[in-house]
């Protein structure tokens, strides 16, 4: 009985252990803040830094690419299962459809046929892990049906990222000079220039820390276009549905030439002194004409 309940125990009690093990791993591989940041401030190397192909080298490189292919949509999908599969990241993926010109033609009476001509493009940043950048360079044509542009870059950083952190330890090593200074100078004065000097210690941490996260992950942007294309999309004519029927045509008709005679009256008073004349000029006419004389 008790090697029963013992063989019913025994996967509940090795389900415990593997909780608690998962519970404490965690805290294991954990860096505090300041142990980050004097990870930065390291002068150590590896190999002789003199030498421009030495692996302690600090060498941040990039590629941009622009490239034409069958289908971009597609090729941005392989291109980023390709990033990921070596421990990369996609920063930046954005895909637009960027239109070149409409245009609008008769199809039936109630609806036209929208004409759109448009290019697809794929804009993508990533972070790749410096040493698998080359595959990812190699990759990118091999993607692509013609490669319109393709520039690598490198910039070494190794003196700046030395500067950095014999500053700091420069700036640790003067620390116990400073506190006997505090003793007689002004207390608050001597607390700012304190904070300051901590605050240009932590800023250079961190400006290495960058510069070793650029020198481990290379940055690789892409833009992939694929040739242009036509859309057709049937719309609505809306000049068939605001177009008046035929009555409201009629009766429009009836308006405007009521209209018309409206002005034509109106025009006709408003030229009054004009017909005062007329009347005038006619009757001085007919008072002083002469008679025709007759001849026997």
């Amino acid at each position: 009985m008790h090697l029963k309940n013992a063989s019913f125990l025994l996967p509940l009690c090795l389900l415990m252990a593997c909780s608690a093990r998962n519970e404490t791993s965690p805290g294991a591989g954990r860096l505090s803040a300041e142990q980050v940041l004097a990870s930065a401030d390291s002068v150590s190397f590896s190999s002789d830094i003199t030498d421009i192909n030495s692996a302690s080298r600090k060498i941040v490189r990039t590629a941009d690419f622009r490239c034409r292919v069958s289908d971009v949509f597609s090729a941005t999908t392989e291109l980023e299962r390709l990033v990921k599969s070596t421990g990369g990241i996609v920063q930046e993926s954005r895909m637009v459809n960027e239109g070149n010109s409409t245009q609008d033609v008769y199809y039936k009476p109630d609806s036209l046929r929208q004409v759109q001509t448009y290019t697809t493009t794929a804009y993508l940043t990533l972070r790749v892990p410096a040493a698998s950048l080359d595959s990812v360079t190699n990759a990118i044509p091999q993607l692509s049906a013609f490669v319109e542009q393709r520039s690598l870059s490198q910039s070494d950083v190794t003196l700046q990222y030395l500067a950095n952190a014999l500053k700091n330890k420069t700036a640790i090593a003067t620390a116990k000079p400073m506190e006997l200074a505090k003793k007689t100078a002004d207390a608050i004065q001597a607390g700012n220039y304190d904070e300051s000097r901590k605050e240009t210690r932590i800023d250079r941490s961190i400006e290495n820390l960058q510069l070793l996260n650029n020198a481990n992950y290379a940055t690789v942007t892409v833009a992939f276009f694929q040739p242009e294309r036509v859309n057709s999309t049937i719309i609505i004519n809306p000049d068939y549905f605001t177009k008046p029927t035929y009555g409201m045509q009629f009766m429009l008709a009836i308006s405007r030439g009521w209209d018309l005679l409206r002005s034509m009256l109106l025009v006709c008073i408003t030229i009054w002194p004009l017909w005062l004349l007329v009347v005038l000029c006619i009757v001085l006419y007919k008072k002083y004409k002469r008679p025709a004389v007759v001849k026997a």
